[in-house]
């Protein structure tokens, strides 16, 4: 069994010529990378990015602005059939390296066995325009100071599972759940609270439980980051074995 973190089981696992072994995946903190596609007049268009003169927009120059598609693109053509709904939205991010990924996941899943657990903080299609840059541990400019502000952008969980879905590959997709969820399911309550009798001081007792409420709170990491994991088969019987922290432990559970 192996541990493949980050970007690397886009290299090396996915060749063909990789030995058939079962393998757990862990993707973290990678998928929120996105095409851009706004509704402007009632159409779709994609979103550049230009370099323009500050005084005369229409001039170029060397200050980064937003600019939208005068005509439909070719990313709006092969894109929006796989953004899902719809109707209530004005903007659509889709990311198809991201769904590539999860397909060949799923179908090296399906011949070989193993899991893949997606973790990231996003959505479930519910969300549009989420582009955003941070420098300084603050929000920032996406097109200010380039290369000194880290950009990113949430990641879309339910195009991930219609890309895994579109496969038909024999797997089964579980979530995704929020981090509080999948945590809580996980026993990291009933952890943190032998980790507090065992506290030697006032002080460790409460920045263990400061930490955790950061993990679980609503208002922090809760319900921002979410879990999803891929497991193989897809028969009646696999169906009833659901992972650890994907399982309700009581009945009622929000997700």
């Amino acid at each position: 069994m192996m541990c493949l973190v980050g970007a690397v089981p886009t290299i090396w696992p996915m060749n063909s010529s990789t030995p058939c072994l079962s393998i757990v995946f862990r993707f973290a903190l990678w998928f929120g990378l996105s095409p851009f596609l706004q509704l402007v007049d009632g159409k779709w268009r994609e979103v550049f990015v230009n370099a323009v003169n500050p005084v005369n927009p229409n001039e170029l120059g060397d200050q980064l602005s937003f600019f939208v598609s005068r005509s439909l693109t070719m990313a709006c053509e092969t894109y929006l059939p796989l953004a899902g709904d719809l109707s209530g939205k004005n903007c659509v991010e889709v990311c198809p390296e991201a769904g590539a990924i999860v397909q060949k996941l799923a179908a090296r899943i399906a011949a070989d066995g193993g899991a893949a657990l997606v973790i990231d903080y996003g959505h479930c299609g519910e969300k549009g325009d989420t582009l955003r840059a941070f420098k300084n541990h603050q929000l920032h400019d996406p097109l200010r100071d380039p290369g000194e502000a880290d950009i990113t952008a949430d990641v879309d969980f339910a195009f991930l599972h219609r890309s895994i879905e579109a496969t038909k590959e024999q797997v089964i997709v579980h979530g995704p759940v929020s981090q509080a969820y999948f945590l809580v399911h996980m026993g990291i309550l009933m952890r943190v609270k032998a980790l507090v009798e065992k506290a030697k001081c006032e002080e460790d007792k409460k920045s263990l439980i400061a930490a955790t409420e950061m993990l679980i709170a609503s208002r922090h990491m809760g319900k921002r980051f979410k879990f999803m994991a891929i497991c193989p088969g897809r028969g009646d019987r696999e169906k009833q074995h659901i992972p650890a922290g994907f399982h309700p432990t009581w009945e009622g559970a929000e997700t």
